[in-house]
């Protein structure tokens, strides 16, 4: 069977996938919307392939965006699926690494991070609306540990360049709520020490 990702007569692209307990399978990516804005996009198939009618609409859910975002700067890159049937996805924006989950139903999960459903972390700076290079904090891996808490593997560039990046980890509780003493040096982001170019 071929699944057809998100809605119909737009531009959407699946980057992560996973599948639950009850073997559905939920991808996650990024969806074009008119005038080239660009929304994190996550759908829910059945078993036999079948679009999940009890997820979002029509087996799709998209993440609110408080800007106006350009391709490239928002997407859906991992998802992970907790034993209790919640959907956890990373993704970057402008304000760095962003982690959204969402209830079974396909819908924010207000007791997850401030209250909105999603956390974001940026170290070195948040770009303003409308910078092409909006990637400068990408949230490109994720997985749950034993503990249900949330790790974010990606790229960040120092000092909001683009000439160098590093690789960065930063970890969130179960709860939504950024370690801030995550790494060795007292910080919430781990970084390789050493550059490369991109």
């Amino acid at each position: 069977t071929q699944l057809t990702f998100g809605f119909p007569f737009s531009r959407n692209l699946a980057y992560d996938i996973a599948v639950d307990s009850q073997d559905r399978i939920v991808a996650v990516g990024q969806k074009e919307s008119p005038l080239n804005s660009y929304q994190i996009e996550i759908a829910r198939y059945n078993e036999n392939g079948s679009p999940d009618s009890s997820f979002g609409f029509q087996g799709v859910t998209l993440l609110p965006n408080s800007v106006t975002y350009p391709e490239g700067a928002v997407s859906g890159n991992a998802v992970a699926i907790s034993p209790s049937g919640e959907i956890t996805v990373a993704s970057n924006s402008f304000l760095g690494f962003r982690v959204t989950r969402v209830l079974d139903s396909g819908a924010l999960d207000t007791s997850f991070g401030s209250g909105t459903g999603e956390v974001q972390y940026r170290k070195y700076g948040a770009l303003p609306p409308g910078d092409q290079f909006g990637d400068k904090q990408l949230a490109l891996a994720m997985q749950l540990d034993a503990q249900g808490r949330i790790v974010v593997a990606g790229s960040v560039s120092p000092n909001n360049t683009l000439t160098s990046t590093r690789f960065a980890v930063s970890r969130f509780t179960a709860d939504g709520v950024l370690e801030t003493t995550f790494s060795s040096l007292g910080g919430p982001l781990v970084e390789t020490t050493r550059t490369g170019t991109r």
